[in-house]
């Protein structure tokens, strides 16, 4: 028999629940410098072909997110030196949340109050991940344009994956989940 869970057990959830968002919202961050890379490679004519196209994007996407940014300073001038800071902001604010955020938050973890400021921060640096995933986002699209692809060249990707979804959304409930 399951055991109700208490307003403690419901708050550790949402400290993860944050978690998780904010580590969604960081790898797109990650991906969206991707996709610039890539369609950057485009522009200048380095993909010629599928296949080139192919393993540029494999290449680009073994990348680290440190790596990703050093691979893209030299490509872009920041009109607004904020702009460069909040890259480099994300990257550092990523890699903690990746590799360090729980083990230097054991202590208020186990505390009410403290997972409560946990989720405080954690909204935060989602946040900082949605501004930064907007820069790459129009990093891309600007060059994206540059290079001629039309504005709706990512929604045909996008359309196949809702597709799957649907797909597995509906294999899903006919299986009674």
């Amino acid at each position: 028999m399951e055991q109700p869970t208490t307003p403690e057990d419901e708050q550790v959830r949402d400290v993860f629940a944050h978690f998780g968002l904010a580590a969604y919202c960081a790898q797109l961050f990650e991906k969206g410098l991707c996709n610039f890379l890539v369609v950057y490679k485009m522009l200048t004519g380095e993909l010629v072909t599928l296949a080139d196209f192919d393993a540029a994007e494999r290449k680009v996407h073994r990348k680290t997110l440190g790596m990703l940014l050093k691979d893209i300073r030299p490509l872009v001038t920041f009109s607004d030196p904020d702009g460069e800071k909040l890259l480099d902001d994300a990257v550092v604010k990523r890699n903690y949340l990746q590799h360090d955020y729980f083990w230097d938050r054991a202590v208020e973890f186990a505390s009410v109050v403290g997972r409560g400021q946990m989720i405080t921060e954690l909204d935060e640096l989602r946040l900082l991940f949605e501004r930064a995933e907007e820069v790459a986002m129009l990093l891309t699209q600007a060059t994206r344009r540059a290079v001629g692809l039309p504005d709706n060249y990512f929604e045909k990707g996008l359309a196949e994956m809702r597709e799957r979804v649907r797909l597995l959304d509906a294999a899903g409930r006919a299986n009674g989940m």
